[in-house]
């Protein structure tokens, strides 16, 4: 169930583990992840935008991945590029 896989990515990129940024990275792998599809890439990447700890990680890890995501997902798809980069720009 696509739904059921969605929750199971987000709650992955939402763990409260050190190493959740090198696990996001290797879902980024998983057969079930692609780039193509905007749920599943929300799922996973902008949930971890939401996992302040790791996005804003001081060596900067976090937004370079960002960085490099939005690139990818630029050549496939402008729009939900745009809206993810959201991430970047959002102060409070």
């Amino acid at each position: 169930d696509a739904l059921v896989l969605n929750k199971w990515f987000m709650t992955q990129a939402l763990a409260d583990l050190p190493d959740v940024l090198d696990r996001v990275k290797k879902l980024t792998e998983h057969p079930d992840f692609t780039y193509k599809n905007p749920n599943r890439l929300r799922s996973l990447v902008n949930a971890f935008t939401m996992n302040s700890a790791a996005f804003h990680d001081e060596e900067g890890a976090g937004y370079e991945f960002i960085g490099d995501t939005l690139e990818k997902v630029d050549q496939i798809n402008p729009q939900v590029s745009s809206r993810m980069a959201g991430c970047l720009i959002q102060w409070r």
